[in-house]
C-alpha cells in the first residue's frame, strides 16, 4: 500500500505545517501543488521529508483538483484528499486494512468542521480516471465507481482559516459567472449563496428562485433554494408550500414562525399545517 496525500495551495504559509505535521506519519507520501503563492508556502511545505512540492498554473479548483488526483494517483495506490486548513488522524492499522480489506473505489470521510461533522469522498483508489466537477464548490465524480461507503479509522479536522477566506464569496462568484450563465444548476445554487453571504439578498431571491425552476441537477438542492428564496423574501405561503413538498424538513416552518412573529400578529396557517401534519 502507498497512501498519497495530495493538496492544491496559494498563500498558505500560515497554516501549511500544521496540515503536513498532521500527515507525517499517516500517509507515504504528501504532494503539495503550488498555484501561485506569493508567501513562503513552499519553503515550509519543502521542509517536510515526506512532502513534495510542485508548481502548476492555477485555472480553478475543479480543473486542477482533478489534476491532482491524478498525479497522486500515478504514485501510489491510494490518494488522499487534504485542504491546507484541514488535519488528519488514522488509526494506526489503517494501510493494512487498505491493503486487504478494502474493496471499494472510494470512501467517505469523516469531516469535523466545528460542532459539525460530516463525510466526503475523500479517499480515492487508483485505477480510475477521477474528475473534479465545478469551478467552485467542486465535487468528485464517482458515477460508475465501486462506493466503500463510510470509512471508520481515519477523521480529517476541518479549521476554516485558510488565506483565501477573506475574499472567498467573490472569488466564488467570478469562477461561478460561465456555469451561471449556461444555467448549470449547481453554480447557480453557490452564487446565490455567495451573494447572501455577501449581504446582496436580491440577487440571492433571483438566483435562489432560478435554481428552484430548474429541474436538472441535485433534487434537496433544489429544494433547499426554494426554501431559502421564500425565507429571505418573508414569503409565509411560500415557505408553507415548500414545506409541504417536505414535511420531515422543519425549517421552512420554523423560518414561517419567525416572520409571523416578526409581524406582531398571529397567523392560523401555521396552527393548521402543524396540525394535519402527522409523521
Amino acid at each position: 500500500m502507498t497512501l498519497v496525500a495530495y493538496t492544491i495551495a496559494r498563500d498558505e504559509a500560515a497554516i501549511i505545517e500544521r496540515l503536513l505535521a498532521s500527515t507525517a506519519d499517516v500517509v507515504d507520501l504528501h504532494v503539495v501543488i503550488d498555484t501561485g503563492s506569493t508567501d513562503d508556502t513552499v519553503a515550509c511545505a519543502r521542509q517536510h521529508r515526506h512532502t513534495f512540492v510542485t508548481r502548476r498554473p492555477w485555472i480553478d479548483f475543479g480543473a486542477n483538483l482533478t489534476e491532482a488526483v491524478r498525479y497522486a494517483s500515478e504514485l501510489g495506490g491510494w490518494a488522499l484528499r487534504l485542504d491546507a486548513d484541514m488535519t488528519v488522524d488514522a488509526h494506526p492499522d489503517l494501510g493494512a486494512w487498505l491493503d486487504g480489506d478494502a474493496a471499494g473505489d472510494v470512501y467517505d470521510v469523516t469531516v469535523h468542521d466545528g460542532d459539525l461533522d460530516y463525510r466526503l469522498p475523500l479517499l480515492t483508489r487508483s485505477g480510475r480516471p477521477w474528475r473534479y466537477v465545478g469551478a467552485t464548490h467542486e465535487s468528485l465524480d464517482v458515477d460508475g465507481a465501486d462506493h466503500g461507503g463510510p470509512l471508520v479509522g481515519l477523521d480529517v479536522h476541518h479549521y476554516a482559516d485558510g488565506g483565501a477566506r477573506d475574499d472567498k464569496h467573490r472569488r466564488d462568484l467570478a469562477l461561478l459567472a460561465d456555469g451561471v450563465d449556461a444555467g448549470e444548476p449547481r453554480a447557480t445554487y453557490y452564487a446565490a449563496q455567495a451573494h447572501w453571504c455577501l449581504g446582496q439578498v436580491d440577487e440571492a431571491i433571483d438566483l435562489y428562485l432560478r435554481r428552484a425552476g430548474m429541474v436538472d441537477g441535485w433534487e434537496e438542492e433544489r429544494w433547499h433554494a426554494a426554501y431559502r428564496a421564500a425565507d429571505l423574501a418573508g414569503d409565509v405561503d411560500a415557505l408553507l408550500a415548500v414545506w409541504r413538498q417536505r414535511p420531515w424538513r422543519a425549517e421552512p416552518l420554523d423560518a414561517a414562525r419567525r416572520h409571523v412573529a416578526a409581524d406582531g400578529a398571529g397567523d392560523d396557517r401555521l396552527f393548521v399545517e402543524r396540525s394535519a401534519y402527522r409523521p
